[in-house]
């Protein structure tokens, strides 16, 4: 127990507040060892999930809830139930658990990040590599090339550790057991460096270029607040202005219609010659989370409904509901979440990539709706079909305490997710950060401070 208590207050150091990537490379050695040591399976359980949850509650604290976390918890717990099957078939190899603990791990933690109810790849141990001189490794493989470097690195000192007397009786093996671990974070240096210095003289080699305006606002945005924002974006001249999620919303959560949205747009009078705004719609009978492409005068030129919708918000797919969840109903803006009232689920949209006018050609770009931006093979998806950059509106309205925790992790992330696509990814938020991340390891971005009401972000992307 204690060495899962360990590895969690390590792996939180590792990431924000304190920031310390490093620890990421030792971080799992205590619970490596554990689960290659331990012979009870009940140990083995209740160790991982306390590793789990403690890990969990200082890093994503923000989506405590009982539901999500004991469902993806299910998940991960596949850990120590396949160490304690393979300890069975490999008794007789010693150091085969050298080799599978750490892959199921690898496995498992990935598998959980994407098959949760929410995805959670923000608290992967690759992710805590998103804003190191490591990045670049992304190149190869995106956050799974970063989870397997940083599983590897820990396999690497857990054999250190676990033979520590032999190799301080043997100074010639140590030197060169030294003198390998220099070699091999040496060489994974260089080699995400040069990925980052293709990536960036790919970006020098692109001759189009297209302005992008983003926007982030803080969670309690007032009227006379947003009045103030619109004058000041009315002002703004660029090619693409990219809007929060919901920037715009009914009382109660009620759905707009078509008409309505394009109204509300067109009198606000944009010299943008595009903007992108989210709005809860309702077409056709049903609910949906829809990004709108418009022209600066309001006319919609396309739309993107939310693909990867959220369990109990956006959708509920069983007939009854936990009533722990009931008190909700007492709060006006969750009232009508789809858990309460299926009518109010809202229908599933198909990926699809959108695209901009810029110097008489069309530049496709793919949309990310609010936590589509967590969903690496998404981004994958339009790379492959030709997006020239990601654009993803977000709202943290529901996060109440931790939206800094979250925005650290969620740029760690998109810096990850850019560097290994090569494509810039441009976020607008409530209550985050809003900004570029691009290929080449930089950024333009403003992050989440209660001291202002609205941060606005332009930036040159070429193309």
């Amino acid at each position: 127990m204690i060495f899962a208590i360990g590895s969690a207050i390590l792996g939180i150091l590792a990431f924000s507040p304190a920031n310390l990537f490093l620890l990421g490379f030792v971080f799992l050695v205590p619970v490596f060892h554990s689960l290659c040591t331990e012979k009870s399976f009940w140990k083995l359980l209740a160790g991982t999930f306390l590793f789990r949850f403690v890990f969990a509650l200082g890093t994503i604290f923000y989506t405590l809830e009982p539901f999500s976390w004991l469902t993806s918890a299910l998940i991960f717990l596949m850990i120590p139930a396949g160490v304690f099957l393979l300890n069975k078939f490999f008794q007789k190899y010693a150091y085969a658990k050298m080799i599978y603990v750490p892959l199921l791990f690898l496995f498992f933690d990935l598998a959980e990040a994407k098959f949760s109810f929410l995805p959670t790849y923000v608290m992967t141990a690759g992710n805590v590599l998103g804003q190191s001189p490591f990045v670049g490794l992304a190149k190869y493989g995106g956050i799974a090339a970063l989870e397997f470097f940083v599983v590897l690195a820990n396999v690497i000192f857990l054999l250190i550790l676990t033979n520590i007397k032999t190799l301080v009786k043997n100074k010639k093996n140590s030197f060169f057991i030294l003198l390998g671990v220099t070699v091999f974070f040496l060489g994974a240096y260089f080699l995400s460096q040069r990925a980052i210095q293709k990536n960036a003289e790919t970006v020098l080699a692109q001759k189009n270029h297209l302005d992008v305006t983003t926007v982030s606002i803080r969670r309690n945005f007032s009227q006379k607040e947003l009045e103030k924002l619109l004058a000041d974006l009315k002002l703004v001249q660029t090619d693409l202005l990219v809007l929060p999620e919901e920037l715009f919303v009914k009382s109660g959560n009620e759905p707009f219609v078509e008409n309505e949205v394009s109204t509300i747009v067109g009198k606000i009078g944009f010299k943008a010659k595009h903007v992108v705004a989210t709005f809860h719609l309702l077409k056709n009978g049903k609910h949906s989370n829809t990004a709108i492409l418009f022209d600066g005068n309001g006319k919609i030129l396309d739309q993107y409904d939310k693909n990867k919708l959220i369990i109990m918000g956006e959708y509920w797919p069983y007939a009854w509901h936990p009533s722990m969840y009931d008190y909700l109903k007492n709060d006006p803006e969750m009232r009508n979440y789809a858990i309460f009232k299926s009518s109010n689920s809202y229908q599933s949209g198909v990926a699809k990539m959108m695209q901009v006018e810029n110097e008489n050609s069309q530049v496709p770009f793919g949309t990310l709706i609010c936590l589509e931006g967590h969903y690496p093979d998404m981004i994958g998806n339009y790379q492959k079909k030709g997006a020239k950059f990601i654009i993803n509106p977000v709202s943290s309205r529901w996060i109440a305490l931790g939206a800094g925790e979250f925005s650290h992790l969620t740029e760690n992330l998109d810096a990850i997710q850019s560097v290994g696509s090569g494509l810039p990814m441009i976020v607008s938020s409530i209550n985050g950060f809003a900004g570029m991340i691009f290929p080449d390891g930089t950024k333009k971005i403003i992050d989440n401070d209660a001291s202002r009401s609205y941060g606005i972000v332009s930036a040159n992307i070429a193309y």
